[in-house]
């Protein structure tokens, strides 16, 4: 199996990644690796190739690190254009090789294939991450634009594509090595993501202020007004934001925290953080959205609640929650070896299809 895979993110591939696109790809790659699969990475120059050990290399162009340096937050308008058109020429020069069984395509932009008019259309993969587009632009596109087949990351984030053939819901999965198991908790409860407001880390402050606990945040700052305004505020001697970490690190504040705070404000279509900490045996109380549902046992692996005051509730009584069968659930269902040996099916299932 010769597989082509193209990851184009807007920060780079390394071991401080903190994305969900970054991430997925330095487990599913080297996990795919063991199985045997030939594999030919498209990513940005910034990759870090130490993390993909045996795994063929193609930079494509990428000036992120200017553009990011020059509209100063990633979300503004330009920037998001100029970060699509390395997208479409990352797909381009990876399509343009006959010699792949599969082109898997993991970026932002996930419907890029779907535009593009190639000879080898059949043979490509694109996993939805976050699905930006609006019911009917959606509809416009899945109706006009036949090919690429579909890996969605949930069944909640799969309700729009219900109607594709094509398609399939695979689960993410993680390297459970990084993810020490702890039965014997510190005193903080702990909250890892980007600081952005759908993320909630304005709301999970709040719960940790109503029920008088510590707590503490890492990740990268997406929306500075929003951290001038809404988070700065609200940190203290108990309360305490620090820089993102990398995957050591990220596993050891993980694995000591009493519990893992999501009160997202948006349908997560996933939640990778949920399975990262349970993984370390720590339950995750969670606002009951998205793939959230599909990944947090309620009662069980943490709770699932709608609003901060309900949080403030299950906070209260996290110690119910049996540290060792979130790590199971894990185990179970979210490991990185469950998750490749998936998509190693579903590439055979494309190559057989383009076979006959």
């Amino acid at each position: 199996m010769k597989l082509s895979f193209v990851s184009i993110s807007y920060k780079p591939i390394n071991a401080k990644a903190t994305g969900g696109i970054e991430v997925f790809t330095i487990y599913l790659l080297n996990e795919l690796k063991k199985l045997g699969v030939n594999i030919t990475l498209y990513a940005s120059s910034e990759t870090d190739m130490s993390l993909f050990p045996g795994i063929n290399f193609v930079p494509t162009f990428s000036s992120i690190k200017d553009l990011a340096k020059e509209e100063n937050v990633v979300d503004h308008k330009r920037f998001a254009l100029n970060y699509s058109m390395f997208q479409y020429a990352s797909f381009a020069k990876a399509s343009s090789s006959e010699n792949f069984d599969v082109l898997h395509f993991s970026c932002a932009q996930w419907y890029i294939p779907f535009l593009m008019s190639l000879k080898n259309k059949n043979k490509v993969l694109t996993t939805i991450h976050t699905n930006d587009l609006r019911k009917n632009p959606l509809q416009y596109l899945l109706r006009e634009f036949k090919g690429p087949y579909i890996a969605n990351i949930s069944d909640s984030s799969s309700e729009l594509f219900q109607q594709i053939n094509k398609r399939k819901t695979t689960y993410n999965g993680i390297d459970l090595a990084h993810f020490p198991f702890n039965n014997d908790p510190d005193n903080y409860f702990f909250w890892l993501g980007r600081i952005f407001p759908t993320k909630g880390l304005k709301e999970a402050l709040e719960a940790t202020h109503k029920a008088d606990v510590e707590f503490i945040a890492s990740g990268p700052n997406d929306k500075f007004d929003y951290f001038d305004q809404e988070i700065k505020p609200q940190l203290d001697s108990k309360r305490k934001v620090i820089p993102p970490l990398d995957l050591v690190s990220k596993g050891s504040y993980l694995s000591k925290a009493k519990a893992v705070l999501m009160p997202v404000m948006w349908e997560e279509p996933f939640g990778l953080v949920a399975i990262e900490a349970m993984a370390c045996g720590t339950p995750v109380i969670a606002f009951r959205r998205g793939g959230l549902k599909e990944t947090v046992i309620d009662g069980v692996t943490g709770f699932l609640v709608d609003t901060v005051d309900e949080m403030v509730e299950k906070i209260k009584i996290i110690d119910r929650i049996d540290r060792k069968k979130c790590r199971e659930h894990v185990e179970k269902n979210f490991s990185s070896t469950i998750m490749a040996q998936k998509y190693l099916d579903y590439y055979k299932e494309i190559q057989s299809a383009n076979q006959t």
